[in-house]
C-alpha cells in the first residue's frame, strides 16, 4: 500500500501500487526479532513468530460467496472470513486480507472474488495488479491479481516465511529458514518456477524489494555480533551468482528496503532513513527521526511517511513526509493517539484514535469520527479506505 511522495518526478497516471508498510506492531516484532537475535542467534527467525511451530489448513482456491451475498454491493462491507488483517491496492480495486479469505472490493463497495485462505499469521504485499500474501507460520504463500488467486505455493524448506515481496510483472520472492542457513531467498515467475535462490549463511532477512525490470533484488539482512546489531544489505543480479553490492549498517536494524525510480537504495531503519547510491557505494543522506518509530509507510516512487513523538514532548505524536532524497515535505503534529498510516504522492491518510484524517501539505482535514474499532487505514487514487477487524469503509 507495502503505501505518497514527491522526489523521483513520477509519471503522471499511478500505475504502479506498490506500498511498503510497517504498522505499529509491526516494528514492535522487529524489536523482538533484534532481542532474538541477540539472545539466541540462529533462533530468530523462530521467535519471530513467538516459537509457534503448529502448522495453518493448507489453503485452496474456493469461492467463499457469504461476503459477496453479505454486503449488497455498497459500504461499510462485512466480511465473514474472520478478522481483517490488512486492506492494499491492487489494480483499480482494493483487496481485503483477513485469517481465513482474501476478498476484492470495488470503489462503490461491490464484493468480488473472494477466496478461502486459511492464514494463521497472514501477511499482504502488492505491486500494480499482482500480489502475494503468505503465512508466516506455515509457509504457505498464494500469488494473485485483481481478479483470483494465481496460484498457491509453500516455502521450499516448509519453514516460516520471514518476508515475501512481489513485482509488477508478478515475479515474487519469498525468503524463509534455509535447511543450511539462516535464510534462503527463493525467486519465483509469475508462473511458480524458480528463477534464482540465494542462501544467507548468517542473517536472517527481514525485507525484500524487486526492481522495476524485474532483474535485482535489494534485502535486508539481521544478525547480532558481539551484542551488538548488525544489519546487512544485499544487492543480487539474478542472473549473478555473486552479491552485486554489500552494505554494513552497524547498532540499527533496517525494517524496510526498496529500489527507487533512480536505482537508489532507501533503508528505513528503527531509528534513521538512509538514502545510498550502490553504484558509487555512498550514503547519500540520512534523516534521524526525531524519537522512536511507531509506523512508517513507503511509496518507493515518492517517499515514506513515518509517525514519531514530537522530539521533547511525551504528548504530541508527528507525521513526517520525506521525499526520496530526505527531504522533509512537511510534518504534522497532534495529541492524538497514532494507530495507522497510509501515504500516496503528497498525502498521507491518518488513523488516531479519534479521527481518520487525510494529511495534505501539513493539513489534516477530518474525513471521519474514529469509534476506537479502527485498526488501519488505506489510500488508493483518490479514495480513503478505513477499516475495523470485521469491516471496511470509502471515507
Amino acid at each position: 500500500m507495502n503505501t505518497v511522495h514527491p522526489s523521483e518526478k513520477p509519471e503522471t497516471n499511478r500505475k504502479m501500487q506498490l506500498k511498503h508498510k510497517i504498522r505499529t506492531a509491526n516494528v514492535k516484532v522487529i524489536a523482538i526479532v533484534v532481542a532474538a537475535v541477540l539472545v539466541f542467534g540462529a533462533l530468530a527467525s523462530a521467535v519471530l513468530y513467538f516459537g509457534t511451530k503448529d502448522r495453518a489448513p493448507k489453503s485452496s482456491i474456493q469461492t467463499a460467496s457469504n461476503t459477496e451475498e453479505k454486503n449488497g454491493g455498497r459500504f461499510p462491507v462485512y466480511f465473514s472470513g474472520g478478522e481483517i488483517c490488512d486492506v492494499q491496492p491492487i489494480g483499480k480495486v482494493v483487496c481485503a486480507m483477513t485469517k481465513g479469505a482474501l476478498s476484492f472490493v470495488k470503489p462503490g463497495g461491490k464484493v468480488y472474488g473472494t477466496s478461502v485462505l486459511s492464514f494463521a499469521e497472514p501477511v499482504l504485499k502488492t505491486c500494480e495488479n499482482y500480489g502475494i500474501a503468505y503465512d508466516r507460520l506455515s509457509g504457505r504463500y498464494a500469488l494473485f491479481n485483481s481478479k483470483k488467486i494465481l496460484l498457491n505455493g509453500q516455502s521450499e524448506t516448509r519453514a516460516q516465511i520471514t518476508t515475501a515481496a512481489v513485482g509488477k510483472n508478478g515475479a515474487f520472492a519469498v525468503a524463509c529458514r534455509g535447511d543450511e542457513s539462516a535464510s534462503l531467498l527463493t525467486y519465483y515467475n509469475k508462473k511458480g518456477q524458480v528463477l534464482f535462490s540465494w542462501a544467507c549463511a548468517k542473517e536472517h532477512i527481514v525485507s525484500i524489494d524487486i526492481s522495476s525490470d524485474g532483474r535485482q533484488l535489494i534485502c535486508a539482512a539481521l544478525s547480532a555480533e558481539g551484542g551488538e546489531i548488525i544489519t546487512k544489505l544485499y544487492l543480487l543480479d539474478i542472473y549473478e551468482t555473486d552479491t552485486q553490492w554489500e552494505y554494513l549498517l552497524e547498532d540499527t536494524a533496517v525494517i524496510d528496503c526498496f529500489f527507487t525510480a533512480r536505482g537508489r537504495v532507501i533503508a528505513v531503519c528503527s531509528d534513521r532513513r538512509l538514502v545510498l547510491n550502490p553504484a558509487k557505494n555512498e550514503l547519500v543522506s540520512s534523516f534521524d527521526y526525531p524519537s522512536d518509530l511507531l509506523c512508517c509507510s513507503s511509496d518507493p516512487r515518492y517517499g515514506t511517511a513515518i509517525a514519531t513523538l514530537k522530539f521533547g514532548a511525551f504528548d504530541v505524536y508527528e507525521v513526517t513526509l520525506l521525499d526520496n532524497e530526505n527531504r522533509v515535505l512537511f510534518t504534522f503534529e497532534t495529541k492524538e493517539h497514532i494507530k495507522d498510516l497510509d501515504c500516496h504522492r503528497t498525502r498521507v491518510a491518518l488513523l488516531t484514535d479519534h479521527a481518520v484524517r487525510l494529511l495534505s501539505g501539513g493539513n489534516g482535514a477530518v474525513l471521519k469520527k474514529a469509534n476506537g474499532m479502527e485498526i488501519g487505514v488505506c489510500v488508493h487514487d483518490a479514495s480513503v479506505y478505513s477499516f475495523t477487524d470485521s469491516a471496511l469503509w470509502q471515507n
